[in-house]
Parts: structure tokens; C-alpha cells; sequence
């Protein structure tokens, strides 16, 4: 049978005609190699598109992500007002104790902001605490680090909170920021202010929000010598 005729055969058994047949097929190889010498852009133009140039945008949702989880370094460097310095006593490795006249050198340091008496009233200070290494005539080196308390894992939290001392707000800083938020309903973005005010120290939402989750976890073995009490 002639190929006309078996398109308009096939056309008639179908319900479409030979040209609606072989479409589907032409549309489907590929066009690069067809148009030859061509470039991206003069195929693409000969078959009516249009081809975005130059690396792909970020989605919007990520952007503004980016934009509102980016961090703001501290606008001026901490003074201390005083240092304090944190030796180990005995040797990791053999106990043997150190003395005073052993050599040392520095390991770690970091800055505490903590509340303290004044005169006339109260006041946030600054302290250096600097932790030093000694090494033993054993010939292991000794550091002293930062005491660390109890981890407090949370179900879907991304990041575990672990007490420790090597954190930026002191013990009652971080009870008067605690005592702001829940005995007097003081929000973040209102103690932040005060903070920054009245003590001339900005501290982020982050921190205080530290502040107030490492208080109430210290105070769990006390609200529950409470509630024995009450029963």
C-alpha cells in the first residue's frame, strides 16, 4: 500500500490525520544537532525561546532566610577590667600535683559579663577568665578548662544546651535577666533595651534567650524539692 494511503488509513482508524501522527516524533529529537552551526541562543531563537544568562538566583524564601538568620558582630571589643587565671592541679596523666613554680603556658580564654554590687547600686563588670597548660615531667601537658553541668536535650531541638562556665553572661546576669522575663513579664526586645541603657552592655536575643533556658534548667532540682514539699 502507498504511504499516503496508509497514513490516511491509519488517520481514518485513529481519528487524526498523517501530519498529527508524526508530529509527536519530530518534536521529540533533539534540535542542536538539526540546526548545525547554530549556538544555544541562535536556536534558541530560532524556535522562539528565550535563555536566561548567568547564575542561577537563590529561591526567594532562602534569601530572605539568609537575610534574617545573618549575624551582627559586637560594634566594640570587650574590656576586661581584671583578669582571672585558672591553673590545673594535678597531672592528667600520672596526678602528680604542680606547683606554683612549674612553667605555663596559655590554653583557652574568654570574657564573663556578671552583675556585682556597687556602691551606688549594682553594676555588670567585665572578667578575663584565661585557663593555662602545664606540662609534667611525664611529659603530658595538662590544661585547665571550664566546668561544664548538665546537657538538656529537647526533642526536635537542632542544638543541645549544655551548662557550662565558658559562657558570655554570668551566674546573676543571667538570674536578673531570667527574673526580667519571667517574674516581671519583661520581654526580649525590652531587656535587650535596658540592658543597653541603663548598664551600657547590648547583648542579643540569643543570648538572652540562653540565659533564661540555662536558669531554668538549674532550677529544676529545686522546683522539684518544691513540689515534694507541697505534697
Amino acid at each position: 500500500m502507498p504511504p499516503a494511503r496508509a497514513g490516511d488509513r491509519a488517520g481514518r482508524e485513529t481519528g487524526r490525520g498523517f501530519g498529527q501522527l508524526v508530529a509527536p516524533a519530530v518534536i521529540r529529537r533533539p534540535l542542536w544537532p538539526v540546526i548545525g552551526d547554530l549556538d544555544r541562543h541562535g536556536a534558541a531563537r530560532a524556535i522562539g525561546l528565550t535563555l536566561r544568562t548567568g547564575t542561577p538566583s537563590a529561591p526567594r524564601s532562602q534569601a530572605r532566610q539568609a537575610a534574617r538568620h545573618k549575624g551582627i558582630w559586637r560594634c566594640e571589643p570587650l574590656q576586661a577590667e581584671c583578669d582571672e587565671n585558672h591553673n590545673p592541679i594535678l597531672c592528667a596523666a600520672c596526678g602528680t600535683p604542680f606547683e606554683m613554680w612549674d612553667r605555663q603556658s596559655g590554653h583557652s580564654a574568654h570574657f564573663v559579663l556578671d552583675l556585682e554590687r556597687a556602691a551606688g547600686g549594682i553594676r555588670i563588670a567585665c572578667v578575663l577568665h584565661r585557663y593555662h597548660a602545664i606540662e609534667c615531667a611525664c611529659g603530658i601537658r595538662t590544661a585547665a578548662r571550664s566546668g561544664v553541668g548538665v546537657l538538656s536535650t529537647v526533642p526536635g531541638r537542632s542544638r543541645d544546651l549544655l551548662l557550662s562556665e565558658a559562657c558570655l553572661a554570668g551566674p546573676a546576669l543571667a538570674t536578673f535577666i531570667a527574673a526580667l522575663s519571667v517574674r516581671y513579664h519583661v520581654s526580649r526586645a525590652r531587656i535587650r533595651e535596658f540592658l543597653a541603657v541603663w548598664f551600657g552592655v547590648p547583648l542579643s536575643v540569643g543570648t538572652l534567650d540562653r540565659c533564661i533556658r540555662e536558669v531554668g534548667i538549674a532550677c529544676e532540682p529545686v522546683v522539684e524539692d518544691l513540689l515534694g514539699d507541697l505534697r
